[in-house]
């Protein structure tokens, strides 16, 4: 799914004051003054660095550092088959019988630039989930994704709320066993930040993508407001959706479609928030404009934090500090939100010096566009060859994380596993084809339907 975003360029235009006694010509050379100064104020975007170990593929695993499969092809297809005419000639060479292809729906996965690691430690998360029984919050088995996802958000602000804010010398760090023990075991509850990460953490928990999203802005007096909140990728939208568990348990839809922090920034700077729908799981309906219009002007400035496996990273029964979760930010800028107008250097996320082994030294990774900031998971894409009479051979290409195999259905109903990526086919008609991951959680359908 592709996003347009229009960027507005700001004019100044100076005009001179002039004398009551016009002269003739004087309109004139008024006009060509104000031609001269009306030049654009175009604030100068900053050029993000690739991290230091990022090789020339395209994706690897920060902490892993080395390439992570994610269900990507080993083996390259003889030929590249993305549309419809490429598909049809590999299909039909001229030596063989010919079949038509009534469809196929192939959906290409979109690669970034920037690494990541939204590879997770599945003991670790595994032990978090029956630590908070989530099999009687959620079962996605059951409900749709949105409906889990609502179901999950209302928990963990309820199993939050009350808690006391840590001292800055006994925050528990982002990972979620730890903001669990202490919420427990202390009473210690937590900002925006800790709501955020705990769900988060439960959403992978269940088998979801999720990762942390922070964001800052100013208000009428200068004062820095900050927040975060957690992105869900839901493959029934085929897009990222913000959650802002921490207040009120929001979400956002434009026509009837949920928000992305990258769309919900687009609708801050522009101030259109009327565009919105908001729903908040908790408070009172009336407030609902003023929850809209108090939080959404946050969005100016964002930024994501591009390692999710933050129990993975973290020892047994502790956690990895903020500081190390920050290393691996990824800045949204474009002219409406320039990091030169952003103040980073006030925010502990870009420079704190706390634990020297994991150093921030302001912003270094930011981006002007959409895909890297906005990529997308968990669809298939396939490319055929044909083998013989009656056989193709049909390679698949995914961005799943914590990819476990391929299912393909044919119009026999028929349905065969397939842990490569590839699969040859004997079975001549309908075939869909789909990821999955650990958790038994599939991803977006692609279509093949062929006959003779």
């Amino acid at each position: 799914m592709k996003k347009v975003i229009t960027l507005s360029m700001l004019m100044v235009i100076t005009v001179c004051a002039c004398e009551k006694e016009p002269q003739k010509n004087t309109a004139v050379s008024v006009r060509e003054d104000i031609l001269e100064t009306a030049k654009p104020v175009i604030p100068e975007l900053m050029n993000g660095e690739l991290d230091e170990f990022h090789p020339k593929s395209e994706f690897e695993s920060i902490r892993k550092k080395k390439l992570t499969n994610l269900g990507t092809l080993k083996t390259p297809p003889p030929a590249y088959t993305p549309d419809f005419d490429t598909a049809y000639d590999a299909m039909n060479p001229p030596d063989l019988l010919r079949y038509n292809i009534e469809r196929i729906t192939s959906n290409l996965p979109w690669r970034p630039k920037y690494p990541f690691d939204y590879e997770n430690d599945l003991r670790a998360l595994k032990r978090l989930y029956d630590s908070h029984n989530l099999d009687a919050v959620v079962n996605i088995s059951n409900i749709s994704e949105i409906d889990a996802i609502k179901a999950l958000m209302v928990y963990t602000h309820d199993f939050m709320e009350g808690g006391s804010i840590p001292s800055p010398d006994s925050d528990p760090g982002p990972s979620a066993e730890v903001i669990t023990k202490l919420r427990r075991e202390k009473g210690i509850g937590g900002t925006s930040k800790h709501y955020s990460a705990l769900f988060c953490q439960l959403a992978l928990s269940c088998g979801f993508n999720a990762r942390i999203i922070g964001m800052h802005s100013f208000d009428n007096e200068g004062k820095m407001i900050t927040n975060n909140v957690c992105e869900i990728f839901i493959d029934f939208w085929d897009k990222w959706i913000a959650y802002d568990v921490y207040n009120r348990g929001t979400y956002y839809e434009r026509n009837d479609i949920p928000q992305s922090a990258l769309e919900l920034h687009n609708i801050a700077v522009n101030k259109n928030y009327n565009v919105l729908n908001t729903f908040s799981q908790f408070g009172d309906f009336s407030d609902i404009i003023s929850v809209r219009e108090k939080l959404l002007p946050a969005y100016k400035h964002i930024y994501l934090w591009r390692m999710n496996d933050i129990l993975g990273k973290s020892p047994r029964g502790g956690s990895i500090p903020w500081q190390a979760l920050y290393q691996t930010h990824l800045v949204w800028e474009d002219i409406k939100s320039p990091v030169s107008e952003g103040r980073f250097d006030e925010l502990e996320q870009f420079n704190n010096s706390d634990y020297p082994e994991y150093p921030l030294d302001g912003v270094k990774y930011v981006t002007h566009d959409q895909d890297q900031f906005y990529w997308q998971l968990n669809a298939s894409n396939i490319h055929i060859e044909r083998v013989d009479d009656y056989a193709i051979r049909i390679y698949i290409d995914t961005l799943t994380p914590n990819f476990k195999e391929f299912a393909l259905s044919t119009s026999k109903g028929e349905e065969q596993q397939a842990a490569n990526t590839y699969y040859t086919n004997r079975f001549v008609g309908f075939n869909t084809i789909r990821s999955y991951n650990e958790f038994g959680k599939g991803g977006r359908f692609s279509h093949l339907d062929i006959s003779p």
